[in-house]
């Protein structure tokens, strides 16, 4: 359709908008904001009136995908749900049939400190059951142990400093790990993409935190973040988040 065609359409409902509040006279009695709100109804009725001069032009199938709606909500929620409830399935998947006749080893047990400290004591055999039962493990409980040590959300906490610092000397590049200690969408996976990239460095920086304190010992949660990324049905989990996220997660957020 040409500028004049259009410019046509337009003039004509501008007329009949000046018919419907009563003629030119009328018109010119209205107060300003009155004209400004018309001249919005006249604008509307004309892009409305091209958009369906538009679609009658379209073939049926092309007006099938133009009336075609979908209402999906947001698109961050569904990954993240899709990201939790899969991680969910995968710890469960430990205790199934099908892991028994694989010969699945669980994960090892992330233990607290209090926790800690009842697994170490022998005589302690129903706070053990309990303990053992409270305790989290797998790729996201470490991603979030790590996200407090190499990058806390508090910055007077955790190693973010000589984290930076360390992989900066090593990969001549500063990084950041993950943000899992605040909420994010995809961090945790994110984050086990790192931790499986490179796992002998963090395991490197770990061994340098500890023999630089006095009595050359782990935290109880730079030990459990050890000895995760040694143990291999953790790295299982973690591989398994990385994997998703590249293969799913990054292409559907890139898309929606």
């Amino acid at each position: 359709m040409s500028a004049l065609e259009q410019l046509a359409i337009g003039l004509r409902i501008i007329e009949d908008i000046v018919a419907d509040v009563g003629g030119y006279a009328s018109w010119e009695a209205l107060p300003n904001v009155e004209k400004k709100h018309q001249t919005n109804v006249a604008w509307s009725r004309a892009v409305h009136h091209l958009g369906e001069l538009k679609f009658q032009a379209l073939s049926p199938e092309e007006q099938c995908w133009s009336d075609l709606f979908l209402w999906a909500g947001c698109g961050m929620h569904k990954e993240m749900n899709s990201v939790k409830w899969g991680a969910k399935s995968m710890e469960g998947f430990w205790f199934t049939l099908q892991a028994q006749e694989l010969g699945a080893v669980l994960p090892i047990a992330l233990f607290n400190k209090e926790n800690a400290v009842v697994m170490a004591d022998k005589t302690a055999s129903t706070a053990k059951t309990h303990a053992e039962q409270q305790t989290s493990r797998g790729g996201v409980k470490t991603t979030a142990l790590a996200g407090s040590i190499f990058r806390n959300k508090d910055e007077k906490k955790g190693q973010q400093d000589n984290f930076r610092w360390f992989f900066a000397s090593v990969l001549g590049y500063m990084v950041q790990f993950p943000d899992t200690s605040n909420t994010r969408f995809g961090l945790h996976c994110d984050a086990s993409s790192e931790l499986i990239v490179h796992r002998e460095i963090y395991i490197e920086f770990l061994d340098l935190i500890r023999h630089a304190k006095d009595k050359g010992l782990f935290t109880n949660m730079e030990l459990n973040v050890y000895n995760a990324l040694h143990d291999p049905s953790t790295l299982t989990e973690l591989a398994t988040l990385s994997f998703y996220s590249q293969s799913v997660s990054h292409p559907y957020m890139g898309f929606v």
